[in-house]
């Protein structure tokens, strides 16, 4: 009962005992539960379907995005779900976009923006549109306003603070470039020149010209500002007068990181045009306010951090700015930096301002050794001299050089091209010891020498060029190998002065290593770990930007506007990748080790330890030291002279001041890159740089013709071997440009960012039209029309082998005057001629002293006329083809005397060194000129060698013997011309070179055997006497100084020629037809040569011949020395051998006509032409000042038929002219009839005649 009174009751309870009550509520129950379960079924479905459908509409937008491949897909996902939109909304605006109807206008990311503006910089602003239609990119506009371009302003002259603040703000402020990680690692100040297209542009900017040389624009025009017709007509004028010229190169500066991984990418704040004319004073001037104003400037040091160090390449102007500002301060022993580098012997410890150091590019550095290589002043290594001919036989022994590879590696024509300037050095570097061996079956005893000198070169140099290309060499391997270079060629500087490298390149690739181990000291004094990079050293990543300026369009050259734009465009690129690093991962190659021709490399390729912290650079140093001593132990002996405790313990020397003078440092500009002049050594006297006004100083030029020159470039050492040549001027076109108004488009400036009224801070732009004459002319144009066709350098070539030389389109199709190789010329020998090649041996007549010996002598080059390209070998009949002007350079080979045991025969061998020619200039040196000489080759005689067990040469004593009679006689010692044959041989120092060479004991006889002339006549060679002694006259007993003795003589001459009595000389002398000049006898010999270009070279074997005499001034007759008795050229007679026309003295001369160019018959005189005549003419007031009357000065020319022309007042008297006596003067073909000259007494011409043949023939 109790159950079924229960309403509930325990869900296990079996139903059959329910009542109907209790059923009822049950089923009841259960009907609410089934329809509540089926309700949270149908709910579970639908929440089903709800699901099923957002996966399927999610399932369609994967696949919508991987198919449509939608750009804008992110921003459309970013909308809908900062919206809470569906996902089929955001399907639909999926698809609508995929179709291009949907227009997304949601908020730009900043990473959006900056990705479209790199496809517009990059690809260009086509690209841009494609994109943004296809991928939904930002426009153009909108790019303009949201991301608009730093700017580069170009320098209107020479750069104001407020262009560098400008640039500053620009590029390195908050939409520029990002600061480096750790300021505290400095930035380099870059500064190089780039080539432009020379012509002015309107910058609208700024409503000016820009693209005029800084050097004369602000003195010139004052304003460049165009408001009227008349602003460019004044500057057209300028130009047209040159006092202003048009921009041959724009320098520009930049900054960049020291060292870093990333972010090291340089940023330019100054582009400035440049005529070329600037010292390095004027560089110094503007430099040092630009680093003025990065010291003050918010966004300069205070963001980016300090200055450190100033980078050029090899140009000289750079380099005397880089001395004025680097040089000002010494390092304090105090400092964390001067702790490390006072321990450092020869160390130069002057610094600039804040520590500030100069240092030079490296690719420069490498290019300037292979042209060294290359060139044709060759390189000295002790007595030997090294051409690029022994170097293209010497890289023939390698295995696998052809010689087509090899003359590849020696072409000097691209001197720019630097994986092959890198190339030729590791190739040399492949030499070594191991390489003998072979070459000694093969190679000739000369080349083994010249193999071993190469070895030597290219270790030397080796020790600068490995630790910038080897990936693997640690900061401390690197350090080594630069302290070994710079004490290497210190000492060879010492020893060879400019014979190994010239002074520019010796200054420029020591103060790399100077500022590379300042620089590891500086930031191991921080105690940061930095890693060190080496290889940022220079210029190169500034010579990056430029090649991004060249390639960034189709038009790889371009004017100031154009560059200025350009490098904006790049330091945005630059900035964008900074940002976004990876858009931009870079290139790492996975192996660099044993690579050829390396050009650049990035620090991520580097696997070598660069950390500074873990660098004992005095160690480093020092064990540079030892290694650079042991090379020179090796190659000088052990008694090299090289104690660099001793060198640098003197004041004032050290790495940079070999000599106590800083070497490399001269105020003229070079060229070039790649070419050098022995540098001025200048006292260590640093100029204050002021900052205020210019005042103009630095300006080499004032204008003029000189600033239309083309770009100097860096020409070769001078030579002591070669002769002295002149050089052609280049070649001026007046072609300019043709601008028409079709040309509108591509003359205006490039716009980069679209010019937008509500662009907060945008610069209002210039009107950039006038009006003339009622006329609206858009200044653009009339810029264009009017000054650039005032240009004759308007378009240069785009191949970069014509730009760096300044070529233009208009110079190459009328020709390049200035176009002389300079290259080695190696001649081929499949022309089946007999050859004398570099390196084979030969005999050379000098004259030692007083003897004339002959000398063995090995060949070093050849030149053919005043060429100054070296050839490797010419024709055996072209040496002595006197039209063939042929030149050879020798050294003098050191032999020894032996005999050979078997024979008894008497030998000479060679030592393997070569003799020294002069005196050395100071104690200690061994210069070019002290081995080596050039002569012409007609005094060169092969001899044939033979060779010996030990590789050497051994020449016959009795072969060169007869070689000594030859030589000899080609000389021809009884002609007329045998002074000058003797004068035109080489002359050496006895002492020096030892010579002549003497065989001591000979057998058979016990006098020794000399290679000398022995039947020379003694006056030919006879030693002259000084100006000043003291000589008694040989006609009468007046004693009188040398110098004074041709005016003495002059006047017994002058009265036996006019018969007047002479009381003064002795009765039994007599003076005679022919008498000599310098002492009035008939038996001396005088001769002139007539040089181009040069003064003329007077030869005599008479003992009172004056050496020193002027021949211009003892041409000119004065109250003081009234004679102008000087040897002349008579050019009615044949030339000589020598090429030269016979030489007679002025006052001899109708005694010389009378003998030599007088019909015997009728005593009738062929014509003498006037320029002759006026040579050898004695004027009368000459005659007076030497007592001689005028009646009987009359009376002579009355008697040889001598027109008058002297007026006889001394008043009126006209000097001659600056030539006379100089000039060559071959009669006229055609002359006029010859004029007969009658004589009172034809016995008196047939006398003299007789007299003057007699005295010929007795002399």
């Amino acid at each position: 009962m109790d159950r079924a009174a229960k309403e509930e009751l325990p869900s296990h309870m079996n139903h059959s005992y329910l009542n109907s009550q209790q059923t009822d509520r049950l089923v009841r129950k259960l009907v609410r539960q089934v329809k509540h379960l089926r309700l949270e079924d149908q709910n579970n479905k639908r929440k089903l379907r709800r699901r099923d459908g957002k996966l399927a509409h999610f399932d369609q937008i994967v696949v919508c995005i991987a198919q449509k491949n939608l750009r804008q897909a992110s921003r459309i996902l970013h909308r809908s779900l900062k919206r809470g939109d569906s996902l089929a909304r955001t399907l639909d605006r999926l698809v609508s976009a995929a179709n291009g109807k949907g227009k997304e206008r949601a908020e730009w990311t900043e990473y959006d923006l900056d990705v479209a503006n790199l496809i517009r910089l990059e690809g260009g602003p086509r690209l841009l549109y494609a994109m943004a239609k296809s991928d939904g990119y930002a426009s153009r506009t909108t790019l303009a306003r949201r991301r608009p371009i730093p700017e580069i302003k170009p320098s209107m002259g020479i750069p104001s603070a407020a262009d560098v603040s400008a640039n500053i703000n620009s590029l390195l402020g908050a939409r520029g470039r990002k600061a480096p990680p750790d300021p505290a690692v400095g930035q380099v100040l870059m500064v190089d020149d780039v080539s432009l297209n020379e012509y002015s542009r309107y910058n609208e900017a700024d409503n000016n010209v820009v693209g005029l040389c800084r050097e004369h624009v602000e003195r010139a025009v004052t304003d460049t500002t165009i408001n009227s017709m008349a602003d460019i007509v004044r500057l057209e004028t300028a130009l047209v007068e040159k006092t202003v010229h048009h921009g041959k190169e724009a320098t520009v500066v930049a900054i960049a990181p020291v060292t870093g991984t990333d972010h090291y990418s340089p940023s330019p704040i100054v582009v400035s045009p440049t005529c070329k004319t600037e010292d390095g004073k004027g560089s110094a001037i503007w430099i040092k306010r630009t680093l003025d104003t990065y010291h003050t400037h918010p966004c300069g040091e205070a963001v980016h951090g300090p200055i450190t160090a100033i980078a050029t390449d090899g140009a000289s102007q750079f380099r005397t700015m880089r001395f004025m500002l680097c040089h000002s301060e010494v390092v304090g022993e105090d400092t964390p930096v001067g702790r490390i580098i006072c321990q450092l012997k020869g160390m130069n410890r002057r610094t600039g301002a804040n520590g500030l150091l100069g240092t030079c590019d490296v690719k420069h550095i490498i290019k300037r050794f292979a042209t060294r290589l290359r060139s044709q002043n060759g390189v000295q290594v002790n007595k030997s001299e090294i051409y690029p001919e022994h170097i293209f036989e010497v890289l023939q022994q390698l295995k696998g050089m052809a010689p087509e590879k090899a003359k590849l590696l020696l072409n000097p024509i691209d001197k720019q091209n630097v994986p092959a300037a890198v190339n030729l050095l590791q190739t040399l570097l492949d030499l070594n010891t191991s390489t003998l061996p072979g070459a000694r079956a093969t190679a000739t005893p000369s080349l083994l020498r010249k193999l071993e000198d190469i070895i030597f070169v290219s270790r030397v140099l080796g020790q600068f060029l490995l630790p910038f290309i080897t990936p693997n060499m640690s900061l401390s391997e690197q350090i080594r190998h630069l302290s070994t270079y710079s004490h290497l060629i210190t000492a060879l500087y010492r020893k060879h002065r400019t014979g190994f490298l010239s002074s520019q390149l010796y200054a420029d690739s020591q103060a790399i290593v100077k500022n590379i181990i300042f620089t590891a000291a500086r930031l191991q004094s921080y105690q940061r770990n930095i890693p060190y990079y080496i290889l940022f050293e220079g210029t190169d990543r500034l010579e990056g930007v430029f090649s991004h300026a060249r390639t960034q369009d189709h038009a790889r050259n371009f004017d100031i506007l154009q560059l200025a734009h350009k490098l904006s465009i790049g330091a945005e690129i630059n900035a964008i990748y900074e940002r976004h690093p990876h858009l931009h991962r870079g290139h790492k190659r996975l192996n660099l080790v044993n690579a050829r021709g390396i050009d650049h490399m990035n620090p991520r390729s580097w696997q070598g330890d660069v950390n500074v912290d873990r660098v004992d650079i005095v160690a480093e140093y020092n064990a540079g030291r030892e290694a650079a001593l042991a090379i020179l132990a090796e190659k000088y002996g052990r008694e090299h002279g090289f104690d660099y405790d001793e060198i640098f313990s003197k004041p004032d020397h050290d790495h940079l001041r070999p000599f106590g003078k800083y070497v490399g440092i001269k105020h003229v500009d070079e060229e070039s890159d790649d070419a050098e002049d022995d540098a001025e050594e200048i006292d260590e006297g640093v100029a204050e740089v002021d900052n205020g006004s210019l005042a103009r100083e630095g300006v080499a030029g004032d204008g003029g013709d000189e600033g239309d020159h083309g770009a100097s470039t860096e020409n070769s050492i001078s030579d002591p071997t070669e002769f002295d040549e002149g050089h052609d001027d280049d070649l001026e076109d007046d072609l300019g440009p043709e601008i028409s108004e079709t040309d509108f488009d591509t003359i205006l400036a490039p716009n980069l960012n679209t010019p937008a009224l509500d662009l907060e801070g945008a610069r209002p732009r210039a009107d950039p039209w006038i009006e003339v004459d009622g006329e609206r002319l858009n200044k653009h144009v009339l810029v264009a029309k009017r000054l650039t066709a005032t240009s004759t350098a308007a378009h240069k070539i785009t191949h970069r082998f014509f730009r760096v030389r300044g070529d233009t389109t208009e110079s190459l199709l009328f020709g390049r005057q200035k176009g002389k190789g300079k290259g080695s010329e190696s001649a081929s020998s499949d022309d089946d001629v007999d050859r004398i090649w570099t390196g084979d041996p030969g005999v050379v007549l000098v004259r030692s002293g007083r003897h004339i010996s002959l000398a063995v002598a090995e060949v070093l080059n050849f030149r053919q006329g005043s060429s100054t390209t070296n050839l490797g070998s010419v024709p055996f009949d072209d040496v002595y083809d006197e039209k063939k002007k042929i030149t050879v350079a020798v050294q003098f080979m050191e032999l020894k005397p032996t005999v050979d045991t078997s024979t008894g025969a008497l030998e000479w061998v060679w030592t393997g060194d070569y003799l020294n020619i002069a005196k050395p200039s100071d104690p200690g040196t061994l210069t070019h000129k002290e081995v080596a000489l050039r002569t012409p080759a007609r005094h060169f005689l092969p001899v044939a060698p033979t060779r010996t067990e030990d590789g050497s040469w051994s020449f016959s004593h009795s072969e060169l013997e007869t070689l000594l009679r030859e030589a000899w006689s080609d000389l021809d010692p009884e002609g007329d011309a045998i002074l000058s044959q003797i004068n035109a041989l080489p002359m050496v120092d006895p002492t020096s070179a030892r010579l002549p060479m003497v065989h001591p004991n000979p057998p058979n006889t016990s006098n020794p055997k000399s290679l000398h002339v022995g039947d020379a006549p003694v006056d030919l060679v006879a030693e002259k006497l000084p100006g000043d002694a003291k000589v008694q006259c040989k006609l009468c007993p007046h004693i009188d100084e040398v110098k004074q003795m041709r005016n003495h003589v002059a006047k017994h001459i002058l009265y036996a020629r006019r018969n007047v009595t002479d009381l003064s000389m002795y009765t039994r002398m007599a003076v005679g037809a022919l008498a000599c000049g310098w002492c009035g006898q008939d038996n001396c010999k005088t001769e002139m040569t007539l040089r181009p270009r040069r003064a003329a070279l007077i030869s005599s074997n008479c003992p009172y011949h004056y050496a020193g005499m002027q021949y211009k001034s003892a041409n000119t007759s004065t109250i003081r020395s009234p004679s102008t008795n000087v040897p002349v050229q008579c050019t009615l007679c044949p030339k000589l051998p020598t090429g030269q026309h016979p030489t007679v003295w002025k006052y001899n001369f109708w005694n010389h006509m009378a003998a030599y160019h007088a019909d015997e018959e009728t005593g009738v005189l062929v014509d003498v032409p006037r320029e002759l005549s006026d040579v050898v003419r004695i004027r009368l007031y000459e005659e007076l000042a030497m007592d001689v009357a005028e009646h009987q000065t009359r009376d002579f020319r009355q008697s040889w038929g001598i027109q008058n022309t002297d007026l006889p007042e001394p008043d009126e008297y006209i000097p001659p002219p600056a030539n006379f006596g100089m000039q060559l003067v071959v009669p006229p073909a055609g002359a006029e009839e010859r004029r007969k000259r009658s004589f009172s007494t034809l016995s008196i011409l047939s006398n003299m005649s007789r007299d003057v043949k007699s005295a010929r023939l007795d002399s």
